[in-house]
């Protein structure tokens, strides 16, 4: 008997922006960001992953914050306030250019 295969067409989106956890300004985590035209998710695990995702059009609120260290590394964490149930508060810690990706964000936002 033949085994059908099921396709899933559906395309991709681009991936408008993508970085690391860092530390002490090196990309050495297990915790990916990502943004695409509508979302953003978060991966975290190297065995395990964990994937949040939040849609951009549920976006309330941007913060970014950066400790004496996270200046001295050129990295900094935006803090996303949503409207979604499962993620409140999101963060993008550690992340290098921070206040360029905050204004990127609050664009597409």
């Amino acid at each position: 008997m033949a085994r059908k295969k099921y396709r899933l067409d559906i395309e991709e989106e681009p991936v408008l922006w993508k970085d690391r956890k860092r530390f002490l300004g090196l990309p050495i985590s297990f915790t990916r960001y990502e943004v695409s035209p509508t979302r953003f998710i978060i991966r975290a695990g190297l065995f395990s992953t964990d994937t949040e995702e939040v849609l951009l059009y549920r976006v309330l609120d941007l913060k970014l914050k950066r400790t004496f260290w996270q200046k001295l590394f050129g990295v900094g964490t935006i803090t996303i306030h949503t409207m979604d149930q499962t993620a409140r508060v999101a963060e993008f810690k550690n992340i290098k250019g921070s206040e360029k990706v905050r204004q990127f964000l609050g664009k597409i936002v």
